[in-house]
């Protein structure tokens, strides 16, 4: 085997030693993780006990009614429920305002300083 083979091959053995610890926190991050989420149960409506059903005794002259089974229950509506959620806290969102502000503009001020007068600077001869 040449000399630049060996050399990759230790190189690339030294990656894969170098990996395995990696390899062995995700698993433990696996193992360690929450199970799984479940739903939040929710409030329903509860249907109402059925009512005792009377059954009476007719003589065979009477004419024939109609009567219910017992434990039927009568249907009733009941809206569905709106479900409740919690902020803990509120959030709040900086907006910055534009505010005018005065800042006076520099005046003209009287001093006694002297006006420059214009005067000849002499050139040396060339």
């Amino acid at each position: 085997m040449r000399r630049s083979h060996r050399t990759l091959y230790v190189f690339l053995g030294a990656i894969i030693v170098a990996t395995i610890p990696c390899y062995c926190a995700g698993y433990v991050a696996i193992r360690n993780a929450p199970g799984e989420a479940t739903a939040t149960p929710s409030a329903t409506a509860t249907v109402p006990p059925p009512s005792p059903t009377v059954f009476i005794t007719l003589p065979a002259s009477a004419s024939p009614t109609e009567t219910t089974a017992p434990g039927t229950a009568s249907p009733t509506f009941a809206p569905p429920t709106a479900t409740q959620t919690f902020t803990p806290f509120p959030t709040s969102t900086f907006t910055p305002t534009i505010t005018d502000t005065w800042t006076p503009t520099p005046s003209e001020t009287a001093s006694n300083t002297p006006v420059p007068t214009a005067t000849e600077t002499p050139t040396p001869p060339v």
